[in-house]
């Protein structure tokens, strides 16, 4: 495939993989909680246009451009209307929920040569669309991990190249190439994302790139944590390219 990168290009990723029945657990436990209020821990997307039901989209973020969230918060509060002793005890509960996977993600942070930026579980329910768009991050590459994936018409297109997700395995790709996704199932779809510095490029460069649109973003939306995304300003001509779907295939028929 053109667009989609050779996960063994990468081999840092494979600790993902070989820690995903942890991970998974750590999620199900999680969402299989009694007396937990999932929507209390998740993040909507408040990227413009991005999906086609406004809490569609969620997140729980465990690491953002190398820091914490609540380092975020604390850092930026002058930009933020929030309590930060709520915040910290938030993520405190997060983090004792996701030990094991927090720990997995600093063992991976803690070795510059990889280059871990940001990582979050994402969730995307059911009839979910995410808008063809791409992200101004030139300076990395994104891993999707599968964890909890349903069968049915779900799927990721990166150009005009289409996927599944499968649970336990690697989708590796440059964000800046115009991308969707989608879940037309009856269940929710769980993947973990990490984004890395590119290794093929100068990391000078990388770290100078990321730092400006990190700042661009943050003076932007700070609810954006640093993060782009561009949806309504796509070429028509781009738009039009990489909206085409086979028969049976993608966001535009009925839910299977």
């Amino acid at each position: 495939m053109q667009y989609f990168k050779n996960e063994t290009d990468f081999p840092f990723l494979s600790s993902l993989k070989d820690n995903y029945k942890i991970i998974t657990k750590e999620l199900n436990d999680f969402l299989l909680d009694p007396n937990m209020n999932f929507e209390k821990f998740v993040m909507v997307s408040t990227a413009k246009n991005a999906i086609n039901v406004a809490n569609y989209w969620k997140a729980i973020v465990l690491c953002i451009h190398f820091k914490t969230p609540v380092e975020i918060f604390q850092e930026y509060q002058h930009l933020y209307q929030v309590n930060l002793d709520e915040i910290e005890q938030f993520y405190d509960f997060i983090y004792s929920k996701f030990s094991q996977t927090c720990k997995i993600i600093s063992q991976l942070k803690s070795n510059e040569d990889y280059g871990i930026i940001n990582a979050s579980i994402s969730y995307f329910e059911p009839g979910a669309h995410l808008r063809l768009h791409v992200n101004d991050d030139t300076y990395m590459y994104r891993a999707h991990l599968g964890l909890i994936v349903p069968e049915g018409n779900i799927g990721f297109k990166v150009c005009d190249e289409i996927v599944k997700w499968q649970e336990g395995e690697l989708i590796v790709f440059n964000p800046t190439n115009p991308h969707t996704a989608w879940n037309l199932t009856k269940n929710r779809r769980v993947i973990m994302i990490v984004d890395f510095f590119k290794p093929d490029a100068d990391r000078t460069l990388m770290k100078q790139l990321r730092i400006e649109q990190f700042n661009k973003m943050m003076s932007i939306n700070p609810w954006s944590f640093g993060m782009s995304g561009s949806y309504s300003s796509l070429d028509p001509e781009i738009i039009e390219k990489y909206s085409y779907f086979p028969p049976g295939i993608g966001p535009f028929i009925e839910n299977q």
